[in-house]
């Protein structure tokens, strides 16, 4: 994938997943062997970050995240 389609992806994730609760965007963007590595999260896998979208979603969904910056070099992105 280019850097612009990685970029995407992000953007993606942070308007669909985190601004709209949408689990079907995590089959959308996330591969099936997708590993999360935030920091404490309880979630190692697709499957099993869907119900913790859902939980922090309903916690949080007054909350808007806008990307501030976003720096992507060959396969890797950073989301502000």
């Amino acid at each position: 994938m280019s850097v612009e389609e990685n970029k995407a992806i992000a953007r993606r994730w942070n308007d669909e997943i985190w601004s709209k609760g949408s689990l079907a965007a995590i089959d959308e963007l996330f591969a099936t062997d997708f590993v999360s590595h935030y920091p404490g999260e309880p979630t190692p896998d697709r499957e099993s970050y869907k119900p913790w979208v859902t939980m922090n979603f309903a916690a949080f969904a007054a909350v808007h995240c806008t990307i501030e910056d976003i720096v992507a070099e060959r396969d890797k992105v950073a989301v502000r």
